[in-house]
């Protein structure tokens, strides 16, 4: 063992002593951190961890380190259970780096136990996880998921696959073994599709790519396959299966396969016999072994001679395989459209989650913009109401300033003389104060109408009047409140009303009111509750006496 892992080691088991058997969860992410660089010193460190004592979280954390750390350690995977602690714990609908490496250890455990369906099952759900499409895990899925199309002959599927996990490998610069393993498996594909140049260009890239002594004896025995079964080049096919007689015991048995080859297209059936069961008896694999019994069967037919029970297996072998093919791409194809409707599923939940939320905040946003619209026209109507009401106290203030100096004025018996020389109007004041007094209350008049404007009963008066209805009335608590909004808007000219014409009731006040906002006699009538025109007329005649006439005018201007 290198110094360096004895040293990751010996810190990780301190680490763990001082944990005391609880809080695990730190630690844990702590050995997630060195899971790609160091899985022996993880798996180290795992053995001291008490599985019975961690937490849900922490025993699914628990499960993808021990699974993984063994996965990459070459530990044999003999069952699911571990692993499905984390699958079960990560079984939302939400994304997750750790709920997408629960799914892809649990592939990795069916890789190991040759189980295509589930494996393809669990490879697809943990790239539906991957928060990041761009992590390398995302790619192996990729890669694992071609490895098993591949096995259950659905070429089409696995050719797409390791297309983008190649594509991924090449632009991350990921480990030039990988990416020959996984040229491996495109040529293998192509040799299916019948397509024996682009299997060998394929097995060249993945050649020069890889230094492995057991990948490139495969990659020999490839080539070795295409020239005997496409191109019935006898003489090469032995160079390339010669080629694999150093490596491992699989490359040992994979060259006496093919000189069983080689003899039975030589028709040398005893001794291709004899090479099938030599090849049977090595570590070959179970198509190895399935092709070696297979050809096996052939031969001691041949041997015999029974052409038609030869007739016979070929038909059943082709309508079972046809069977078994078909039952598996059922499958398989069952779970992927199961997985298709589910991330259909929930991207519909996704997309209904982000409308609603998008609704509320639109709501939300509306709901203030009115709010603040309405403020800012609050605001602006109080401000202009505001400044109506000071220009109607000015106008009192210049109003009480003239009549104030006008009466300074009147101290001595010549103005009283010339005072007395006036119109016998009710205000004897000089000319040129009188015009300016008259100014005043035009524009008292003007402000009280732009106040009264602003309130809801001009708005109904004047849907009265649009009308033209002539029969409307008001209640007596309508009446109240019109006129108390009346007396309230018009309060600086009911003032001037009462200077200029002591004798005058509420009604005629109201009376001048109306007729100055040039509402019609029907509209002044229902107002006023009379019985009739008349009666709205003879009270106009009573207050024409009552005012002065520059006064009146300004008052009834109709």
């Amino acid at each position: 063992m290198k110094l360096r892992t004895i040293l990751h080691t010996f810190l990780l088991a301190t680490l763990c002593m001082g944990c005391g058997g609880h809080g695990h969860m730190r630690q844990l992410e702590r050995l997630e951190a060195q899971l790609d660089t160091a899985p022996e010193v993880v798996r180290l460190a795992l053995d001291s961890i008490p599985f019975a004592s961690l937490g849900d979280e922490e025993r699914a954390l628990y499960a993808i380190l021990r699974t993984q750390a063994d996965y990459k350690c070459y530990v044999p995977l003999t069952t699911d259970t571990l692993i499905r602690h984390a699958t079960n714990y990560y079984n939302r609908n939400r994304k997750s780096y750790r709920a997408a490496m629960a799914w892809y250890s649990l592939g990795c455990v069916y890789t190991e136990l040759r189980d295509d369906v589930n494996a393809i099952h669990a490879y697809l759900q943990a790239k539906s996880f991957f928060p990041d499409t761009t992590t390398k895990y995302h790619a192996y899925c990729n890669q694992n998921l071609g490895e098993h199309y591949l096995n259950c002959n659905m070429f089409d599927e696995a050719l797409v696959a390791l297309e983008a996990f190649d594509k991924v490998a090449i632009s991350e610069s990921y480990d030039k073994e990988i990416r020959a393993a996984s040229r491996l498996d495109v040529a293998r594909i192509y040799m299916h599709k019948g397509l024996p140049e682009m299997a060998e260009l394929t097995l060249k890239d993945a050649f020069q790519e890889s230094l492995c002594i057991d990948t490139r004896a495969q990659i020999f025995f490839e080539l070795g396959k295409i020239e005997l079964v496409f191109y019935k080049n006898y003489d090469e096919a032995k160079e390339f299966f010669n080629k694999c007689t150093v490596g491992s015991k699989s490359v040992q048995t994979s060259d006496t396969y093919f000189k069983a080859e080689l003899a039975k297209e030589k028709g040398d059936i005893l001794e291709a016999m004899t090479y099938y069961e030599k090849a049977m008896m090595g570590d070959a694999d179970v198509y190895l072994r399935y092709n070696c019994i297979y050809n096996l069967m052939y031969l001691s037919i041949d041997s015999i001679q029974f052409p038609l029970q030869h007739a016979y297996i070929r038909q059943f072998e082709k309508l079972n395989d046809s069977i078994v093919k078909i039952q598996r791409q059922a499958e398989i194809l069952e779970i992927e459209n199961a997985h298709t409707v589910e991330l259909k599923e929930r991207e519909l939940k996704e997309e209904k989650k982000f409308l609603i939320i998008k609704g509320v905040a639109c709501a939300i946003i509306l709901t203030c913009g009115i709010a603040i619209t309405w403020l800012l026209i609050e605001r602006k109507r109080k401000a202009y109401i505001k400044q109506l009401q000071d220009t109607l106290l000015q106008n009192q203030v210049e109003l009480h300033k003239l009549r104030t100096g006008t009466a300074n004025h009147q101290t001595d018996d010549e103005s009283l003389d010339t005072l007395s020389e006036l119109d016998d109007s009710p205000t004897s004041t000089p000319i040129a104060n009188r015009d300016a007094i008259l100014a005043i209350y035009k524009n008292n008049i003007e402000t009280s109408i732009a106040l009264f404007k602003r309130n809801g009963w001009a708005t109904l008066l004047n849907k009265k009047e649009v009308i033209e209805d002539k029969d409307f009335i008001f209640s007596s608590v309508e009446r109240e409140q019109l006129y108390n909004i009346l007396f309230n808007c018009f309060s600086t000219v009911v003032s001037n009303l009462y200077d200029e014409a002591k004798n005058l009731n509420d009604k005629e006040i109201i009376h001048c009111l109306l007729s100055s906002l040039n509402y019609s006699p029907h509209i002044i009538k229902a107002c006023l509750v009379a019985s009739s025109l008349n009666v709205i007329r003879m009270q106009k005649s009573r207050i024409k006496k009552k005012l002065p006439t520059d006064f009146y005018l300004l008052l009834f201007r109709n």
